[in-house]
């Protein structure tokens, strides 16, 4: 976990930085509000890789002070692409009247100097817990219960925004949809659990098999949406190839099942500007004619070009 220490007292930023680094956590200092808004507006995190988590903030620090940078990031930060930041606020002020100012400002928690090392410790791990249990709730609102993917609104939105900042960069994105072959076939003779088995497991191999910035949602019942930065045509029909390869090893249960999937397969290679709609369209066709060649296989829509 990321911390980020805005104190300009050298001292007692040196002695904080020695605890905490010695705990284990990773460290970012700054010596005044203006420099950890400015680390935090640039290490948001990246690929699914969190950023700064939480802020320890002095109270008064030249240029922005504590609370108005607390303020700040309860007011811009989602505007800003923040996740949740946990802030503690050091201060020496233990007036009630300025606790409560504090906590106001959107402080979670708070520490007087000078602090002691268990104390701070203890709050790093309320701040990790806090953190934890917000992560799991949000969770539950964005992934697919039985394969623990992405759902299909969230899945969406990434490929929203993956073609807007694709566009920008003149840069293909390519979209896969993998349809389970025969599933209802599978529920009906063999028992639900048994689809839900192929499911959760062609779900894993999927994410497994696919780039670390590449993503992967449940779209429907038995489709899986996937999303490809920088993917042009040529290489979405190896990587499709690739995936279905790695389907067809899903171990059988008590049963022989028919594990493979079809694959529908388009870039916006010629079309930078196409739609999310026109693309998951596309894909869908294409996989409708994966189905008709016999299914287990990837075919390819190439859109029209535009000039």
């Amino acid at each position: 976990m990321k911390i980020l220490i805005a104190e300009d007292d050298a001292i007692s930023s040196r002695v904080l930085a020695n605890s905490i680094t010695e705990w284990g956590y990773d460290l970012v200092i700054t010596r005044n509000g203006e420099e950890a808004w400015a680390a935090l507006a640039s290490d948001n995190g990246t690929n699914g890789h969190p950023g700064i988590q939480i802020a320890i903030l002095d109270w008064q620090m030249p240029k922005l002070d504590g609370v108005e940078l607390c303020r700040k990031i309860r007011s811009h930060g989602l505007s800003q692409g923040l996740a949740y930041i946990y802030i503690i606020l050091l201060t020496g002020r233990d007036h009630q009247e300025d606790i409560i100012r504090g906590l106001n400002a959107g402080a979670d928690d708070y520490m007087t100097k000078p602090f002691d090392q268990i104390e701070l410790q203890t709050r790093l791990k309320n701040g990790e817990r806090a953190l934890s249990q917000e992560k799991e709730a949000l969770d539950l609102t964005v992934t697919d219960r039985l394969t623990k993917l992405w759902n299909r609104d969230k899945i969406l939105e990434f490929l929203e925004d993956e073609l807007d900042r694709n566009s920008r960069r003149y840069q293909p994105t390519g979209v896969i949809l993998a349809d389970m072959d025969n599933l209802g076939k599978i529920n009906s003779q063999h028992g639900r659990s048994s689809g839900d088995h192929l499911l959760a497991e062609a779900a894993r191999i999927l994410k497994d098999t696919i780039r670390r910035y590449d993503r992967i949602g449940r779209y429907g019942d038995d489709e899986f949406l996937l999303v490809l930065p920088n993917c042009g045509k040529d290489h979405l029909t190896m990587i499709a190839e690739r995936l279905r390869r790695a389907v067809e090893t899903i171990p059988s249960i008590e049963v022989s099942l028919n594990s493979s999937v079809s694959f529908g397969c388009v870039s916006s290679q010629y079309s930078l500007t196409s739609s999310c709609h026109t693309l998951v369209a596309a894909a869908k066709k294409a996989v409708k004619k994966a189905k008709q060649q016999g299914r287990n296989c990837a075919v390819r829509i190439d859109p029209e070009r535009k000039n």
